[in-house]
């Protein structure tokens, strides 16, 4: 009788399952999810087996009131026909892997040996967390370091020049982004210098992506060390993938634009007569459970910092305010201008002037 109702009570837990249909869905539903409203922390994995894997128990942490909690997914989609699926993809969609130069990866080596461990993790016994260190093994063992220190997994080109995602091996292998500037007519170390100045400033913020580091590599260039953002599905990373891929629910809008909201007054409030200058929907990534991220300062200005003058005539013209067309220094009020704009193109998919290219109608 008692394994009868031990079965029972088996069968009423797996229904009660959350469902979730990616490991981005997994994480996101983490998101706020306390009854403080606060979000939970992932301390461990596990995956419940039988003759196939469709659930994972997560015991996880609050991370204001420290509450513990275990919640079971149910990940038959994520396992579907024995093998983990999309997240490999949407890395290598988000950051390509670097194929020349002193980076470069032996491909075909890297994907066998990937392939060899994802699958080892659906018929074995390792957990998501055990899976993750097989991974970054691997990676280890096939890439090039970036300054003695990190690890190479892919690259995409900035506003600055080449920026690498990378696994730092003297911080528990953690992923973070790696940006290289070198000096050059159209990039001046002295505005990284800058961006790094106004970004350290700010300190950590859930809607900030936070500067760890700066480097100097060379005389000639300059490496920033950021918080990784990890990407979504088929490799959305920033506000415009999302707006582009019409893959946004009013909900998750709303929630996007709080989340600017809140990092743009953390800034302000933070640091006096603050001005980021190039607030678009490029300069905002997008973590788990839409959390809204606002980056790339290299265009702010702070008047409370020695030698970082107002600017003129900065950022990008489509969400440029009128006052700065006429050479006028962008102000809390340009941000606010800018920042309209980007929630009318989040909340329709398009900006009310994107037709236009007359610099007097986008006066």
């Amino acid at each position: 009788m008692s394994g009868k109702k031990s079965k029972a009570r088996r069968r009423q837990l797996l229904s009660n399952a959350v469902r979730v249909e990616n490991i981005w869905e997994e994480h996101s539903y983490l998101v706020g999810r306390c009854a403080c409203g606060g979000d939970l922390v992932a301390i461990r994995f596990e995956l419940v087996r039988g003759p196939a894997v469709t659930h994972e128990r997560c015991e996880a942490r609050c991370a204001c009131c420290l509450r513990r909690h275990n919640i079971l997914f149910d990940v038959s989609e994520i396992f579907r026909n024995g093998r983990p699926l999309e997240v490999q993809d949407w890395y290598a969609t988000a950051w390509p892997p670097v194929t020349q130069g002193p980076y470069a990866r032996r491909e075909r080596e890297l994907e066998i040996k990937l392939r060899r461990v994802t699958e080892e993790a659906s018929f074995s016994q390792l957990t998501s967390e055990q899976m993750q260190q097989a991974i970054g093994k691997v990676y280890r063992e096939h890439g090039a370091r970036l300054l003695g220190r990190y690890e190479v997994l892919g690259a995409r080109t900035g506003a600055f020049g080449q920026v690498y995602l990378c696994l730092d091996t003297a911080a528990d292998s953690r992923m973070v982004v790696c940006k290289l500037a070198v000096s050059s007519e159209n990039v001046d170390l002295e505005s990284i210098r800058r961006e790094a100045s106004v970004w350290l400033g700010l300190g950590e913020h859930p809607n900030i992506v936070s500067l760890y580091d700066i480097k100097t590599r060379t005389e000639h260039q300059v490496v920033l060390v950021l918080e990784a953002v990890h990407p979504g599905p088929q490799g959305r990373t920033t506000l415009s993938d999302w707006i582009k891929a019409k893959a946004l629910r009013e909900q998750e809008k709303r929630s996007i634009l709080g989340g600017v909201v809140a990092g743009m007054l953390y800034c302000h409030e933070r640091i006096f007569g603050f001005v980021h200058a190039d607030l678009k929907p490029e300069n905002i990534l997008i973590s788990h459970g839409f959390r809204a991220k606002i980056t790339d300062f290299g265009l702010a200005r702070a008047s409370a910092m020695p030698g970082l003058p107002l600017g003129q005539g900065f950022g990008t013209p489509l969400y440029l305010a009128p006052e700065c067309w006429d050479s006028r220094p962008p102000s809390e009020a340009s941000d606010v201008y800018a920042f309209g704009l980007l929630a009318i193109e989040t909340l329709t998919g398009k900006h009310p002037f994107e037709q236009s290219t007359d610099r007097d109608a986008l006066r």
